[in-house]
C-alpha cells in the first residue's frame, strides 16, 4: 500500500510541476547537460532524436574543426556504447559548416553529416555517413565519404536533409566566381544523383548580384526542398528557394521559385525552416529593427505568399532583453504551436549570451502558458551560451542543443524543457480515448487562465456528446470539488469557481469511464 501511494504521489507531483517552458530536472544535471561535468570541447550544431529516445548532438571541435558527435541516453547521461565512450570524432569529414541542420537521421538509424572538405581555395562539401553505433559506414561513397560534391568550385555545404525515398540532399553557397545558392543530391549509397537538376546532380541560382548565402534547408513530405538564407535585394532579406523533387526550380513557389522577405529595411537572415502539417512554411532567423538584432519569424502559404493570418502581415518580431537576439532553430509541436530557439544577450558583453527559447501560438502570438510570457532563458555558468538546434521528443519535451561556456572551457551543451502541458503530462493519447473519437485534437482542450484567481475555464471541442466528470484535488490527492459535465457535439465551455481554494498548485482531472486526463493549474 505504501509503495502504491509513493508511485501515485510521484506521478501526481511530476504531472503537477511540468510547467511548459521549465527545465526538466530529471535530465542531465537539473535539466542541463553541462560542459562543467561533460568535458566535450566543441560547438553543438544539430540535435537528432532516435526512435529509442536517445539523443545525438552533432557539431565540430574547436581549432581542428573535426566532425564531432556525442550520443546521450534519455536521462542526459553520455551513452558509452556509441563510438568511443559515447563520442565520435573524425578529422576527414569537414566541420565548420555554420548552417542548419548539418546532420540528419535516416529511417534505418544511420547518421549523415555535411561538412567542408578544406582544400585551400577549392573548398567543397563533404558528406559522411555513420552506422547507428557511430562507426563510419564504409558502404557509403568511398570509405564512408562523398568528397567534392561540387568539383572545381569553392562551395560551402551548410545544411542536409533526407528525401522521402532516402536520397540525400545538401544545400550551401558557391563562393566563386560569384555568390549563389547551391543544391546537390546523392543516392542512398553515396553517388551523385545524375537524374537531379540538369543531369548533373547539382543546381545553382542567384537572387541578386550581391549577397546570396544559403544557411538552412528542409525537405517537404512531397520531396520538394526549401533552401533559406539571405540575399541582398538591395538590403539583406530572408531569401527562400524551392526546388522540385526532380531538381528543378519550382515555378509555383513565389516568383519563379524564389521568395524574399524584408522586415525593417535592414539586415535579415533566415536560419531555420519548418513545415507545418497543413503545408504552411515557418521560417525563423535574425532581423534588425532599430539598433539590435531580434528574433524574426515569418509564415508562408504553400505557394510562397506570406500568410496574413500570422503575426502582422505574416511576420513576427520578438525582443528578449533589449540587446541582440538571434533565432537559430524552429520546430512545430503536434498541436501546431511553434518553438524557436537561439541566443539572447542581456548586455553588450558577449559573455552575457544565454539559451533563449520562445513558444508561439499558431497565430504567431507568444504563448503566455510557456515559461515567462512565452519565453525561457537559461544561463549555464555566467559565460556565453548559444543554442543552435531545437528538437521535440515523442512525449513533447523540448531538447535544445548548442554550446555553453565555463570559466576554463566551452563545450557541447543540452537543455531539456517541458513542452505543452498536455504533452508533458503524457496525456495526448488520453484525449482521444477520453471521448472515444480520433478526431479530437490536442489544441481543442484548453484550461485558462493559469494562474487563476476566481474562475477557471475549461474548453473542449468534441465530435460527440459525452458525459464527463471533473475532479479538482491538490497535489497530495485531497479532493476539493467534483462536477458533472455533459458535453455536446461541438464547442463546450465549463466555468469553475475556484475562489475557495488556497493559493497553490492543483490537479484538474477529467474522467470518462476508465479513461482520464489530468492537467495542473496554479491558484493565486
Amino acid at each position: 500500500m505504501k509503495i502504491w501511494l509513493l508511485v501515485a504521489m510521484t506521478f501526481i507531483l511530476r504531472t503537477a510541476y511540468c510547467q511548459p517552458g521549465t527545465l526538466d530536472k530529471s535530465f542531465g544535471h537539473n535539466g542541463l547537460v553541462d560542459p562543467k561535468y561533460e568535458y566535450v570541447y566543441g560547438v553543438g550544431r544539430t540535435v537528432l532524436i532516435q526512435d529509442d529516445g536517445k539523443i545525438i548532438l552533432v557539431g565540430q571541435t574547436f581549432y581542428t574543426y573535426n566532425c564531432l558527435m556525442v550520443r546521450y541516453l534519455k536521462n542526459g547521461m553520455i551513452d558509452s556504447s556509441f563510438g568511443i565512450n559515447g563520442i565520435v570524432s573524425t578529422t576527414f569529414a569537414g566541420g565548420y559548416s555554420k548552417g542548419s541542420p548539418i546532420a540528419a537521421l535516416q529511417k534505418d538509424g544511420k547518421i549523415v553529416v555535411v561538412g567542408i572538405y578544406p582544400a585551400f581555395d577549392n573548398e567543397s562539401p563533404t558528406i559522411s555517413r555513420y552506422l547507428p553505433n557511430g562507426k563510419i559506414d564504409s558502404g557509403f561513397g568511398v570509405n564512408g565519404l562523398v568528397h567534392k560534391v561540387f568539383p572545381s568550385k569553392r562551395v560551402f555545404g551548410e545544411a542536409i536533409g533526407i528525401e522521402p525515398d532516402g536520397k540525400i540532399v545538401i544545400a550551401g553557397q558557391v563562393m566563386n566566381p560569384d555568390e549563389s545558392y547551391a543544391v546537390a543530391r546523392c543516392t542512398v549509397n553515396g553517388e551523385i544523383d545524375t537524374t537531379y537538376g540538369n543531369n548533373t546532380g547539382r543546381i545553382q541560382t542567384t537572387f541578386s548580384n550581391n549577397v546570396n548565402q544559403a544557411w538552412t534547408m528542409t525537405v517537404q513530405p512531397d520531396g520538394k526542398v526549401i533552401v533559406g538564407g539571405r540575399a541582398s535585394v538591395p538590403t539583406n532579406d530572408f531569401a527562400l528557394l524551392r526546388v522540385t523533387a526532380s531538381g528543378k526550380i519550382d515555378s509555383s513557389f513565389g516568383e519563379d521559385g524564389k521568395v524574399t522577405t524584408d522586415f525593417c529595411n535592414s539586415e535579415d537572415q533566415a536560419n531555420s525552416i519548418a513545415v507545418q502539417a497543413d503545408g504552411k512554411i515557418i521560417v525563423a532567423g535574425e532581423v534588425v529593427c532599430g539598433s539590435y538584432y531580434n528574433y524574426g519569424l515569418s509564415r508562408y502559404l504553400n505557394n510562397g505568399h506570406l500568410d496574413s493570418s500570422f503575426g502582422i502581415n505574416g511576420k513576427v518580431i520578438t525582443d528578449f532583453n533589449g540587446y541582440d537576439d538571434y533565432a537559430t532553430s524552429v520546430a512545430i509541436e503536434p498541436n501546431g504551436k511553434i518553438v524557436v530557439g537561439g541566443v539572447s544577450f542581456s548586455t553588450f558583453d558577449p559573455e552575457s549570451g544565454d539559451f533563449a527559447i520562445i513558444q508561439y501560438k499558431t497565430n504567431g502570438e507568444p504563448d503566455s502558458t510557456f515559461g515567462s510570457n512565452g519565453k525561457a532563458v537559461t544561463d549555464f555558468h555566467g559565460r556565453q551560451d548559444w543554442a543552435y538546434s531545437v528538437a521535440l521528443q515523442k512525449d513533447g519535451k523540448i531538447i535544445v542543443g548548442g554550446f555553453a561556456g565555463t570559466s576554463d572551457h566551452t563545450g557541447f551543451a543540452l537543455a531539456r524543457y517541458y513542452g505543452d502541458e498536455c504533452i508533458a503530462a503524457n496525456n495526448c493519447s488520453n484525449i482521444k480515448s477520453l471521448l472515444k473519437n480520433n478526431n479530437i485534437t490536442i489544441s481543442s482542450l484548453k484550461l485558462f487562465p493559469d494562474p487563476v484567481k476566481t474562475i477557471l475555464t475549461v474548453s473542449l471541442k468534441s465530435p460527440v456528446a459525452k458525459p464527463l466528470q471533473i475532479n479538482i484535488s491538490d497535489i497530495y490527492g485531497k479532493l476539493y470539488k467534483a462536477i458533472s459535465w455533459n458535453t455536446y457535439k461541438g464547442a463546450n465551455i465549463k466555468e469553475l469557481d475556484v475562489s475557495f481554494l488556497k493559493n497553490g498548485i492543483y490537479i484538474l482531472k477529467i474522467v470518462n469511464d476508465s479513461a482520464f486526463l489530468t492537467l495542473k493549474f496554479l491558484k493565486e
